[in-house]
């Protein structure tokens, strides 16, 4: 657990060499995200049905995760006009699908309501939950394995759930698109 404290202050540890680079990259994307079409069609579609042949991997497996080449990345956006943002890396090695995420400055949660990461594919439309984002020494990070090859599925959004049973995406919080490395 220590470990990926550690891997996770790694990432934003750099912060005074990277925040100008990360702040003209989240400006840019901040113009082509947010489109609110995107999420009314995610919450009127119903998630895609491989399902069970996802695992979601717990914050304890994170470690492992840190060990995977990456070959795609997204910068985060916040898209509701806060100051959050984030970073996405996904690979499909070895028959399996990776995505670690990392996200810095996310409002804090009430009443049981939680984040959840989705990946979105444009054509056909389709999109998959990738888990709720769980809080680990201060910082929130959502990690993912699967068996599918999810590698189509380009953009990324981080959403803030109600705790109401309904498993359709809210409000969008964070996207990005996944470009290759």
């Amino acid at each position: 657990m220590v470990v990926l404290v550690g891997i996770v202050f790694f990432i934003f540890s750099d912060k005074d060499k990277n925040e100008d680079n990360f702040t003209d990259s989240v400006n840019n994307l901040k113009q082509i995200l947010g489109d609110q079409a995107l999420a009314q069609k995610m919450r009127d579609t119903e998630n895609s049905a491989d399902a069970k042949k996802r695992e979601v991997v717990g914050v304890q497996r994170g470690i492992v995760m840190s060990e995977i080449d990456y070959t795609h990345q997204a910068m985060l956006a916040d898209v509701t006009g806060g100051k959050a943002g984030g970073i996405v890396n996904t690979a499909y090695d070895n028959r399996i699908y990776y995505l670690s995420a990392s996200f810095a400055e996310l409002p804090e949660l009430k009443n049981g309501d939680f984040y959840e990461g989705w990946l979105v594919k444009q054509e056909p439309f389709s999109f998959v939950s990738v888990g709720k984002a769980e809080k680990l020494g201060g910082v929130y990070s959502n990690i993912y394995k699967s068996e599918t090859d999810l590698m189509g599925y380009d953009f990324y959004v981080l959403t803030l759930e109600p705790d109401d049973g309904d498993p359709s995406s809210a409000v969008h919080v964070l996207e990005g698109y996944l470009m290759k490395k």
